[in-house]
Formats: structure tokens, sequence, C-alpha cells
């Protein structure tokens, strides 16, 4: 959820007219409030297993959108896509 208001925050706070001080700023507080949930809510730590299951989230949403930008003709984001997915695929097999 954090990354999907950081990512819509990206792109609609230019056009609020905003100071770019101001907008990096509030374009950043999902991050942080992203980064407080996980070190609160995580029962492993920063490097246990719902540490991977985040990171595995916020990398698949990425992955989503370079592959539905590459069907727009962006051919460049679907090989990202495909190479993203397959370096995922590679992370979740490894033992822990």
């Amino acid at each position: 959820m954090c990354t999907a208001v950081h990512f819509a925050s990206v792109y609609s706070i230019p056009s609020t007219g905003l100071p770019w001080q101001i907008g990096v700023a509030l374009s950043l507080v999902p991050v942080a409030i992203g980064i407080l949930l996980v070190r609160r809510r995580a029962t492993g730590g920063l490097e246990g297993p719902d540490a991977l299951r985040v990171v595995t989230g916020i990398v698949t949403f990425f992955l989503l959108l370079n592959l539905f930008l590459g069907l727009g003709g962006r051919y460049d984001m679907t090989l990202a896509a495909l190479g993203m997915g397959f370096l995922l695929w590679r992370l979740q097999r490894q033992p822990a």
C-alpha cells in the first residue's frame, strides 16, 4: 500500500505547483510510514521472512508496472520485468 501511494504521489504532486522541496518531502512520507510499519510489525527483524515478503511485494509492484508499460510498446521494460521475475524466482527458491 505504501509503495502504491508513493508511486501515485511522485506523479501527482508536481502538478500541484508546490515547491519541489515540499513535494519531495510529501512523496517520501509513505516510504517512512512503510519503514516504521515493517520495523514494528515484522516478527523476525529486518532480515527475517517477513522482511523478505515486504521486499518481494515492493519489487512485484514495480515488476507488474514494468510489464504493463512494456505491453504499450516499451519492450525494454518487458525485458526488465522478465529479468526481475527470474531474480525473484531465484530468491524465493534459496534456502533460508
